[in-house]
Protein backbone atom coordinates (compact mmCIF):
# COMPACT_ATOMS: atom_id res chain seq x y z
CA UNK A 1 0.00 0.00 0.00
CA UNK A 2 1.18 3.51 -0.73
CA UNK A 3 2.25 6.01 1.42
CA UNK A 4 -0.71 7.99 3.22
CA UNK A 5 -1.54 11.35 1.77
CA UNK A 6 -3.40 13.61 3.57
CA UNK A 7 -3.09 16.06 6.09
CA UNK A 8 -0.21 14.05 8.47
CA UNK A 9 -0.09 13.52 11.92
CA UNK A 10 -1.24 15.46 15.21
CA UNK A 11 0.09 14.46 17.93
CA UNK A 12 -0.12 11.77 20.33
CA UNK A 13 -3.79 11.65 21.60
CA UNK A 14 -6.47 9.57 19.66
CA UNK A 15 -9.32 11.06 18.17
CA UNK A 16 -12.45 9.70 19.74
CA UNK A 17 -13.47 8.40 16.41
CA UNK A 18 -11.81 7.07 13.23
CA UNK A 19 -14.30 7.29 10.10
CA UNK A 20 -13.45 4.63 8.06
CA UNK A 21 -14.20 4.83 4.26
CA UNK A 22 -13.94 2.07 1.70
CA UNK A 23 -13.43 3.72 -1.33
CA UNK A 24 -13.54 2.12 -5.01
CA UNK A 25 -14.22 3.97 -8.52
CA UNK A 26 -16.78 6.27 -6.37
CA UNK A 27 -15.10 9.66 -6.61
CA UNK A 28 -18.13 12.00 -7.24
CA UNK A 29 -19.81 10.28 -4.13
CA UNK A 30 -16.81 10.34 -2.21
CA UNK A 31 -16.30 14.15 -2.35
CA UNK A 32 -19.99 14.21 -1.23
CA UNK A 33 -19.42 12.13 1.75
CA UNK A 34 -16.04 14.10 3.11
CA UNK A 35 -18.19 17.32 2.74
CA UNK A 36 -20.99 16.18 5.10
CA UNK A 37 -18.10 15.07 7.68
CA UNK A 38 -16.79 18.73 7.05
CA UNK A 39 -19.83 20.12 8.08
CA UNK A 40 -19.34 18.24 11.47
CA UNK A 41 -15.93 18.85 11.92
CA UNK A 42 -16.92 20.89 15.04
CA UNK A 43 -19.29 18.39 16.84
CA UNK A 44 -17.22 15.45 17.50
CA UNK A 45 -13.49 14.46 18.10
CA UNK A 46 -12.58 12.62 14.94
CA UNK A 47 -10.01 11.41 12.42
CA UNK A 48 -11.24 10.20 8.55
CA UNK A 49 -9.29 7.63 7.18
CA UNK A 50 -9.73 6.43 3.19
CA UNK A 51 -8.93 3.42 1.89
CA UNK A 52 -8.74 3.18 -2.29
CA UNK A 53 -8.83 -0.21 -3.65
CA UNK A 54 -6.82 0.59 -7.34
CA UNK A 55 -9.88 3.15 -8.72
CA UNK A 56 -9.85 4.05 -11.90
CA UNK A 57 -11.22 6.71 -11.61
CA UNK A 58 -9.75 9.94 -10.27
CA UNK A 59 -10.55 9.02 -6.24
CA UNK A 60 -7.57 9.45 -4.74
CA UNK A 61 -6.79 12.42 -6.67
CA UNK A 62 -10.29 14.33 -5.57
CA UNK A 63 -9.61 13.16 -2.14
CA UNK A 64 -5.94 14.56 -1.94
CA UNK A 65 -7.17 17.76 -3.00
CA UNK A 66 -9.84 17.79 -0.83
CA UNK A 67 -7.65 17.17 1.92
CA UNK A 68 -5.43 19.78 0.92
CA UNK A 69 -8.01 22.31 1.09
CA UNK A 70 -9.31 21.07 4.06
CA UNK A 71 -6.14 21.03 6.39
CA UNK A 72 -8.13 21.56 9.43
CA UNK A 73 -9.81 17.98 8.97
CA UNK A 74 -7.22 14.92 10.13
CA UNK A 75 -7.26 12.84 6.71
CA UNK A 76 -5.38 9.94 5.84
CA UNK A 77 -5.53 8.53 2.69
CA UNK A 78 -4.00 4.88 1.21
CA UNK A 79 -3.93 3.50 -2.24
CA UNK A 80 -3.83 -0.20 -2.70
CA UNK A 81 -1.74 -1.04 -5.68
CA UNK A 82 -3.37 -3.38 -7.01
CA UNK A 83 -7.38 -4.35 -5.96
CA UNK A 84 -8.04 -6.14 -3.25
CA UNK A 85 -11.34 -6.66 -2.55
CA UNK A 86 -14.00 -5.18 -0.05
CA UNK A 87 -12.95 -7.84 2.88
CA UNK A 88 -9.39 -6.93 2.52
CA UNK A 89 -10.28 -3.41 1.79
CA UNK A 90 -11.95 -2.91 4.42
CA UNK A 91 -9.66 -4.68 6.80
CA UNK A 92 -6.71 -2.45 6.02
CA UNK A 93 -8.96 0.39 7.33
CA UNK A 94 -9.20 -1.31 10.78
CA UNK A 95 -5.13 -1.86 10.29
CA UNK A 96 -4.62 2.47 10.07
CA UNK A 97 -7.56 3.66 12.55
CA UNK A 98 -5.59 5.42 15.58
CA UNK A 99 -9.85 6.00 17.24
CA UNK A 100 -11.04 4.59 20.12
CA UNK A 101 -13.95 4.13 18.44
CA UNK A 102 -14.64 2.58 14.15
CA UNK A 103 -17.34 3.88 12.52
CA UNK A 104 -17.23 2.50 8.96
CA UNK A 105 -18.62 4.43 6.21
CA UNK A 106 -18.65 3.32 1.86
CA UNK A 107 -18.33 6.37 0.02
CA UNK A 108 -20.94 5.98 -1.88
CA UNK A 109 -22.94 6.81 1.19
CA UNK A 110 -22.79 9.23 4.07
CA UNK A 111 -23.54 10.00 7.46
CA UNK A 112 -26.83 11.97 8.30
CA UNK A 113 -26.79 15.53 9.48
CA UNK A 114 -25.65 15.52 13.36
CA UNK A 115 -24.20 11.97 13.26
CA UNK A 116 -21.16 11.97 14.88
CA UNK A 117 -22.86 14.28 17.84
CA UNK A 118 -25.41 11.82 18.61
CA UNK A 119 -23.05 9.04 17.96
CA UNK A 120 -20.34 10.42 20.54
CA UNK A 121 -22.47 11.31 22.73
CA UNK A 122 -24.04 8.53 23.30
CA UNK A 123 -20.72 6.55 23.63
CA UNK A 124 -19.15 9.34 26.00
CA UNK A 125 -22.62 9.18 28.21
CA UNK A 126 -22.55 5.52 27.81
CA UNK A 127 -19.31 3.68 27.55
CA UNK A 128 -20.58 1.61 25.34
CA UNK A 129 -18.53 -0.82 23.25
CA UNK A 130 -20.92 -0.63 20.15
CA UNK A 131 -23.17 2.49 19.68
CA UNK A 132 -26.02 1.82 17.06
CA UNK A 133 -28.28 4.00 15.14
CA UNK A 134 -30.90 4.23 12.54
CA UNK A 135 -29.93 3.79 8.60
CA UNK A 136 -32.01 5.96 6.24
CA UNK A 137 -32.50 3.69 2.92
CA UNK A 138 -32.38 6.90 0.49
CA UNK A 139 -33.31 7.02 -3.22
CA UNK A 140 -31.12 8.69 -6.16
CA UNK A 141 -33.64 11.72 -5.95
CA UNK A 142 -32.29 12.01 -2.37
CA UNK A 143 -36.17 10.82 -0.67
CA UNK A 144 -36.02 8.44 2.46
CA UNK A 145 -37.33 4.86 1.55
CA UNK A 146 -37.58 3.84 4.80
CA UNK A 147 -35.42 3.68 8.23
CA UNK A 148 -34.02 0.96 9.19
CA UNK A 149 -35.18 0.86 12.97
CA UNK A 150 -35.06 -1.58 16.31
CA UNK A 151 -37.12 -3.41 17.77
CA UNK A 152 -38.98 -2.34 20.42
CA UNK A 153 -36.48 -4.97 22.18
CA UNK A 154 -33.18 -4.47 20.53
CA UNK A 155 -30.60 -7.18 20.87
CA UNK A 156 -26.65 -6.67 19.88
CA UNK A 157 -27.37 -10.23 18.01
CA UNK A 158 -29.88 -8.68 15.67
CA UNK A 159 -28.31 -5.55 13.98
CA UNK A 160 -27.41 -6.93 10.82
CA UNK A 161 -26.06 -3.63 9.13
CA UNK A 162 -22.16 -2.26 10.13
CA UNK A 163 -22.75 1.17 9.28
CA UNK A 164 -24.39 4.05 11.27
CA UNK A 165 -22.09 1.98 14.05
CA UNK A 166 -19.29 2.74 16.63
CA UNK A 167 -16.92 0.04 17.61
CA UNK A 168 -14.85 0.11 20.20
CA UNK A 169 -11.90 -0.24 18.51
CA UNK A 170 -9.54 -2.04 21.50
CA UNK A 171 -11.62 -4.88 21.11
CA UNK A 172 -11.46 -5.59 17.02
CA UNK A 173 -7.26 -5.31 18.33
CA UNK A 174 -7.89 -6.97 21.27
CA UNK A 175 -9.49 -10.32 19.03
CA UNK A 176 -8.15 -9.87 15.75
CA UNK A 177 -11.52 -8.92 14.08
CA UNK A 178 -11.22 -8.45 10.35
CA UNK A 179 -12.88 -9.00 7.34
CA UNK A 180 -13.24 -12.55 6.80
CA UNK A 181 -16.23 -13.39 4.67
CA UNK A 182 -19.41 -12.35 3.41
CA UNK A 183 -21.93 -10.92 3.46
CA UNK A 184 -19.42 -8.44 5.66
CA UNK A 185 -21.72 -6.54 7.95
CA UNK A 186 -23.28 -9.54 9.79
CA UNK A 187 -20.29 -11.94 10.02
CA UNK A 188 -18.37 -9.06 11.69
CA UNK A 189 -21.08 -8.26 14.12
CA UNK A 190 -21.30 -11.46 14.89
CA UNK A 191 -17.83 -11.76 15.70
CA UNK A 192 -17.28 -8.53 17.74
CA UNK A 193 -20.65 -8.61 19.21
CA UNK A 194 -19.08 -11.97 21.16
CA UNK A 195 -17.18 -10.20 22.73
CA UNK A 196 -18.99 -6.94 24.17
CA UNK A 197 -20.45 -6.26 27.12
CA UNK A 198 -22.68 -3.14 26.78
CA UNK A 199 -24.50 -1.43 23.81
CA UNK A 200 -26.12 1.57 23.39
CA UNK A 201 -28.85 1.96 21.35
CA UNK A 202 -29.91 5.03 19.49
CA UNK A 203 -33.29 6.01 18.22
CA UNK A 204 -32.04 8.52 15.40
CA UNK A 205 -30.80 8.60 12.01
CA UNK A 206 -27.14 8.76 11.67
CA UNK A 207 -25.73 6.81 8.01
CA UNK A 208 -27.72 7.40 4.80
CA UNK A 209 -27.32 4.74 2.99
CA UNK A 210 -28.09 5.65 -0.86
CA UNK A 211 -29.99 3.02 -3.37
CA UNK A 212 -26.88 2.53 -5.54
CA UNK A 213 -28.04 1.03 -8.75
CA UNK A 214 -24.07 0.18 -9.45
CA UNK A 215 -23.00 -0.72 -5.93
CA UNK A 216 -21.13 -3.62 -5.07
CA UNK A 217 -24.82 -5.41 -3.23
CA UNK A 218 -26.95 -4.69 -6.39
CA UNK A 219 -24.80 -5.32 -9.32
CA UNK A 220 -25.77 -8.32 -11.33
CA UNK A 221 -23.18 -10.86 -11.57
CA UNK A 222 -23.62 -14.49 -12.47
CA UNK A 223 -21.41 -16.63 -9.51
CA UNK A 224 -21.40 -20.70 -10.09
CA UNK A 225 -23.21 -22.51 -7.59
CA UNK A 226 -20.54 -23.77 -5.46
CA UNK A 227 -19.50 -20.02 -4.76
CA UNK A 228 -23.05 -19.04 -3.44
CA UNK A 229 -24.02 -22.78 -1.61
CA UNK A 230 -19.92 -23.08 -0.12
CA UNK A 231 -20.19 -19.52 0.91
CA UNK A 232 -23.32 -20.20 2.82
CA UNK A 233 -22.20 -23.65 4.59
CA UNK A 234 -19.22 -21.52 5.60
CA UNK A 235 -21.81 -18.76 7.31
CA UNK A 236 -23.68 -21.72 8.92
CA UNK A 237 -20.91 -23.04 10.90
CA UNK A 238 -19.59 -19.73 11.96
CA UNK A 239 -23.20 -18.72 13.38
CA UNK A 240 -23.31 -22.27 14.63
CA UNK A 241 -20.05 -22.81 16.60
CA UNK A 242 -20.78 -18.65 18.30
CA UNK A 243 -24.55 -19.88 19.41
CA UNK A 244 -22.23 -22.96 20.96
CA UNK A 245 -20.12 -20.96 22.65
CA UNK A 246 -22.70 -18.42 23.94
CA UNK A 247 -25.15 -21.11 25.11
CA UNK A 248 -22.05 -22.01 27.01
CA UNK A 249 -21.66 -19.50 28.86
CA UNK A 250 -25.15 -19.02 29.64
CA UNK A 251 -25.03 -22.03 31.61
CA UNK A 252 -22.46 -20.11 33.10
CA UNK A 253 -24.89 -17.27 33.81
CA UNK A 254 -23.19 -15.20 31.71
CA UNK A 255 -25.41 -14.96 28.60
CA UNK A 256 -29.31 -15.12 28.47
CA UNK A 257 -30.54 -18.72 26.66
CA UNK A 258 -32.19 -16.10 24.28
CA UNK A 259 -29.01 -15.08 22.61
CA UNK A 260 -28.27 -18.32 20.65
CA UNK A 261 -32.04 -18.00 18.74
CA UNK A 262 -31.37 -14.78 18.37
CA UNK A 263 -27.91 -15.72 16.32
CA UNK A 264 -30.18 -18.34 14.50
CA UNK A 265 -32.71 -15.58 13.54
CA UNK A 266 -29.88 -13.75 11.92
CA UNK A 267 -28.51 -16.31 10.00
CA UNK A 268 -32.36 -16.79 8.67
CA UNK A 269 -31.71 -13.30 7.51
CA UNK A 270 -28.67 -14.31 5.42
CA UNK A 271 -30.53 -17.67 4.19
CA UNK A 272 -33.96 -15.62 2.70
CA UNK A 273 -31.60 -13.12 1.54
CA UNK A 274 -29.77 -15.07 -0.52
CA UNK A 275 -32.56 -16.71 -1.81
CA UNK A 276 -33.88 -13.46 -2.87
CA UNK A 277 -30.85 -12.58 -4.31
CA UNK A 278 -30.22 -15.88 -6.27
CA UNK A 279 -32.40 -13.93 -9.02
CA UNK A 280 -29.18 -11.63 -9.51
CA UNK A 281 -26.46 -13.85 -9.41
CA UNK A 282 -27.48 -17.68 -10.40
CA UNK A 283 -28.52 -18.99 -13.97
CA UNK A 284 -31.80 -19.72 -14.23
CA UNK A 285 -31.84 -23.54 -14.60
CA UNK A 286 -29.38 -24.00 -11.16
CA UNK A 287 -31.47 -21.15 -8.83
CA UNK A 288 -33.71 -24.29 -7.62
CA UNK A 289 -30.48 -26.52 -6.82
CA UNK A 290 -29.43 -23.74 -4.69
CA UNK A 291 -32.48 -23.69 -2.82
CA UNK A 292 -31.79 -27.07 -1.86
CA UNK A 293 -28.59 -26.80 -0.78
CA UNK A 294 -28.53 -24.09 1.33
CA UNK A 295 -31.71 -25.67 3.31
CA UNK A 296 -29.99 -28.49 3.64
CA UNK A 297 -27.16 -26.48 5.01
CA UNK A 298 -29.66 -24.50 7.58
CA UNK A 299 -30.83 -27.44 8.88
CA UNK A 300 -27.58 -29.57 9.61
CA UNK A 301 -26.83 -25.67 11.33
CA UNK A 302 -30.08 -25.02 13.38
CA UNK A 303 -32.45 -27.86 12.92
CA UNK A 304 -35.49 -26.25 14.27
CA UNK A 305 -34.72 -22.69 12.66
CA UNK A 306 -38.49 -22.43 11.77
CA UNK A 307 -40.07 -22.81 15.82
CA UNK A 308 -37.38 -19.40 16.39
CA UNK A 309 -39.67 -17.62 18.64
CA UNK A 310 -38.97 -14.36 17.93
CA UNK A 311 -40.55 -14.92 14.13
CA UNK A 312 -43.55 -14.54 16.09
CA UNK A 313 -42.78 -11.33 18.33
CA UNK A 314 -43.53 -7.54 17.11
CA UNK A 315 -41.41 -6.97 19.94
CA UNK A 316 -38.40 -8.80 18.78
CA UNK A 317 -37.69 -7.90 14.86
CA UNK A 318 -37.65 -4.60 13.45
CA UNK A 319 -39.93 -2.95 11.12
CA UNK A 320 -39.94 -2.38 7.22
CA UNK A 321 -39.95 -4.74 4.73
CA UNK A 322 -36.89 -6.71 5.23
CA UNK A 323 -38.81 -7.78 8.46
CA UNK A 324 -41.95 -8.78 6.52
CA UNK A 325 -39.82 -10.80 3.65
CA UNK A 326 -37.83 -12.78 6.82
CA UNK A 327 -41.63 -13.21 8.46
CA UNK A 328 -43.01 -14.30 5.07
CA UNK A 329 -40.28 -16.88 3.95
CA UNK A 330 -40.68 -18.68 6.87
CA UNK A 331 -43.87 -18.96 6.71
CA UNK A 332 -44.04 -20.76 3.10
CA UNK A 333 -41.68 -22.52 4.66
CA UNK A 334 -42.99 -24.08 7.27
CA UNK A 335 -45.88 -25.01 4.87
CA UNK A 336 -43.65 -26.58 2.56
CA UNK A 337 -44.21 -24.13 -0.52
CA UNK A 338 -41.29 -22.09 -0.06
CA UNK A 339 -39.47 -23.93 -3.49
CA UNK A 340 -42.68 -23.32 -5.66
CA UNK A 341 -43.26 -19.21 -4.51
CA UNK A 342 -39.52 -18.78 -5.49
CA UNK A 343 -39.60 -20.00 -8.84
CA UNK A 344 -42.64 -17.63 -9.14
CA UNK A 345 -40.63 -15.10 -7.55
CA UNK A 346 -37.77 -15.58 -9.80
CA UNK A 347 -40.11 -15.23 -13.06
CA UNK A 348 -41.71 -12.43 -11.93
CA UNK A 349 -39.32 -10.19 -9.93
CA UNK A 350 -36.15 -8.55 -10.82
CA UNK A 351 -34.66 -7.45 -7.24
CA UNK A 352 -35.49 -7.46 -3.84
CA UNK A 353 -33.11 -5.84 -1.66
CA UNK A 354 -32.43 -7.38 1.96
CA UNK A 355 -30.88 -5.75 4.73
CA UNK A 356 -32.06 -5.37 8.01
Amino acid sequence: MSAPAGNGAWGPGEPLISVCISSYNYADYLIRALEVLRDQKDDADFEVVISDDASTDDSVARAAQFAAENRDMRIRIFANPENRGILENKSRLIDHARGKYILFCDSDDELAPEALSILSGAAQASNADCVVGYVQDVDAQGRVIQVQDFSRTPSKWMVSLLHGSLYRRKIIERYGLRFTQMPEDAVFNLQFHEHSKRVAFVRKPVYRWFVNDQSEGRRKKVLEVPQITERFGRNCRTFRETADRVSARGKRGTVTGTEAQEIELELMKIYYGDLLMANLSVRPAQRMAVYRSMRASMRAAFPNYLRNPNLRSERSIARGYAAKILRWCARFERLGVLGPVLRVYYQVRRFVFFDQ
